[in-house]
């Protein structure tokens, strides 16, 4: 296939090991990935003591911190994992996944529709969490 690099690599850093291994090849890994993260980021998060009475922007931006040090690991993929997860064959099941990250966000930190308009947050969000590894 054109674009192939050695090990089996589509002159991306995922390698070639992955094909066979993770169902859908690198985007499985790309998927497998981000629902891991999350789920990391809301183990840690309620695993603060405090987390119940903590006050719904402060777990916001825990949240959100919890989030990049997870991603901080693939910071230097994360670019490359939204290309191939952008790319037509995978962009309904990466945007499921960046709508679902984002009520997570919502859910998880406790606002409420009275509190502000949740379009901008949830726009603040999803943009956030597209581009955060940089």
């Amino acid at each position: 296939m054109e674009g192939r690099g050695r090990g089996g690599e589509r002159g991306h850093r995922y390698p070639g090991s992955v094909q066979g291994i993770v169902e859908n090849g690198e985007y499985g890994l790309i998927q497998y990935f981000m629902e891991e993260c999350k789920q990391q980021m809301v183990t840690t998060c309620r695993q603060n003591k405090e987390w119940e009475e903590i006050k719904a922007y402060d777990k916001l931006k825990l949240l959100m911190q919890a989030r990049i040090k997870f991603l901080g690991r693939y910071r230097e993929q994360w670019a490359t994992a939204m290309a191939i997860g952008l790319q037509p064959e995978h962009l309904k099941t990466t945007a499921a996944h960046l709508v679902g990250l984002v009520d997570t966000f919502v859910e998880e930190s406790g606002i409420e529709t009275t509190q502000f308009s949740q379009h901008p947050i949830r726009a603040s969000l999803l943009f956030t969490s597209i581009s955060s590894g940089k």
